[in-house]
Order: structure tokens, then sequence, then C-alpha cells
């Protein structure tokens, strides 16, 4: 299978996310539940994809989270002085297909599983709370069972392709749970914790734990930072990304977006240095 025909099956399966997600939904949701009948109807829906992290829907985002991991994703790699070894980890081939062409389908189903783990709660000011505890390892499961794994089968993929694309979906948000880390510290999660010592620590227990998907790991954390939201402080230290919040938070204002969903937007710096750092670190193993 040579990369048009894979560039075919993701143009495909662009296509078919808005059905194969509505399917889910009504296989594991109460339907009786009037806003899980919309929610299967419209499953882009941006309100149901927890608004104060994301501004689009799920389908939206992972479309973004695509894009972005076959541009941007590259264009900061190349920036960092990694485009060599990161290239050469993912030509290596799965059943004669590179795992830069399977990342390209990881990339639309890694939030697969948020629309089966889906919860909705009621915020204080009556606006719906909407969680999807687990939903890495969700995606891993969605994507080895029907509909998806049948959806693959049916366009060529093989059992171990499936299972990478599956694999690598499950430990897309490895490096999110960097946040948890920092609040340990006294900085919190800033530039200046990617300048401590339990962020060093950290990054290397994850390289050490995953070392044949920490490439995989450190780039889909940069297309995540990307496609949650269309304006991101682009500062270079904390200064900065303080000094950009009020005109990130008028923005968020102007465009009637979820007030909160500016915290997301000023982490993205952060975000990219710690990817940064941690594909350095896996380079240098």
């Amino acid at each position: 299978m040579n990369e048009a025909q894979f560039n075919h099956i993701t143009d495909d399966l662009k296509q078919q996310l808005p059905s194969i997600a509505s399917q889910l939904i009504e296989k594991h949701a109460d339907m009786t539940h009037p806003r899980n009948q919309s929610f299967a109807a419209y499953p882009n829906d941006p309100s149901e994809h927890a608004p104060a992290w994301h501004q689009y829907g799920i389908v939206e985002h992972s479309e973004k989270f695509h894009d972005s991991m076959k541009s941007s994703v590259l264009e900061y790699v190349e920036q960092w002085g990694l485009g060599e070894p990161v290239e050469a980890a993912l030509s290596e081939a799965i059943d004669g297909v590179p795992k830069k062409d399977l990342l390209s389908v990881t990339a639309l189903l890694h939030d697969i599983g948020k629309f089966t783990a889906r919860t909705v709660g009621e915020r204080s000011d009556g606006s719906p709370d909407v969680h999807f505890v687990d939903h890495e390892a969700e995606s891993g499961r969605v994507i080895r069972e029907n509909p998806v794994n049948e959806y693959l089968v049916s366009h060529g993929l093989t059992d171990a392709q499936i299972e990478y694309v599956a694999r690598t979906a499950e430990l897309h948000f490895e490096l999110g749970k960097m946040r948890r880390v920092a609040k340990s510290t006294e900085v919190g999660y800033t530039m200046a914790f990617t300048e401590t010592p339990e962020f060093e620590v950290a990054i290397t227990d994850i390289i050490n734990q995953y070392p044949d998907f920490a490439v995989e790991i450190g780039l889909q954390f940069i297309a995540d930072a990307l496609s949650k939201s269309e304006d991101f402080s682009m500062a270079m230290d904390d200064e900065g990304i303080e000094a950009d919040r009020p005109k990130l938070q008028q923005r968020l204002v102007v465009k009637g977006l979820d007030k909160d969903l500016l915290s997301q937007v000023l982490q993205v710096p952060v975000n990219l240095r710690v990817a940064e750092l941690y594909l350095k670190r896996w380079a240098e193993r």
C-alpha cells in the first residue's frame, strides 16, 4: 500500500467519522435521554466537547489534529533540529506501511473513545459539565472493536497495523499528564517548570516506559496542543504568556467562547516547550 492509497483511506475516514461516531454513541449511550439523541445526531457539537478546553467539536478537533500532524508538527520538529531522527523513526514499517502513514489514521481516531466515555454533569452556572474520563484507553479499545476495526480491515489494514493505531491512540495524552507533576512543584505548569528536576525525571520516565512509542507520544502532544483552539499565546517565557492574557481573553469574549478556555489558550507555549525538550531527550537516548 503506497502513500497515495493511504491518503485515500484518511480522506474517506474524514468523511465517515461522523457516521462512525453516531454509531458508537447509539451503541453505548442511553438513547432515551434527549441530550444523547442530540449528540448522536450531531456528534461534532462543540458544546459536547468540554468547551472549557476545546473550541471545536470532537470531529473537527480530530480533523485539525490530523492536519497539524501533517504540517505544523513537522515544522516544529525541523525547527528544533529533530527532523532526521523523527523521520528515521517514523519510516519504520509495519507490514509494509511506514509508521508515519499509520499515524495519520491514529490522528483521526485518537479521540474516538470520547464518543463512548462521555459523561455529562452540571456546572455551577447551570451549563453542562462534560467529561471524558480515561478516554485515551477507551480510544484504544474502540479501535480494536467493531465498527472501527471492521472499517479499518475493509480498507486493507492488517491486525498489526490496527494494533499500532490503537496503541498510539491510547498513549496520545501521556505528556499531558505532565500537568499533574507540575502541580506538585512551586511553579506549577509554567515555562519555569520545564527547568525543574521533577520535569526532567518525568520525561525520562515516559521515554523509558514507552521506548517503542516515545516519539509518537511527543508528536501527538504537539498536534493536540495546536488543535484545541484557534487562538493561543505564542510567547517564549512566562512573563510574555501573562502579558498575552488580556488580549486573548478579549478574543474569547468576542467569539462567544467559554471563558475558561483561556487556561488552555495560555498553556500552548508551555506544551510546545515540554514537547521540544521531551523529543530532544528522546533523540539523545
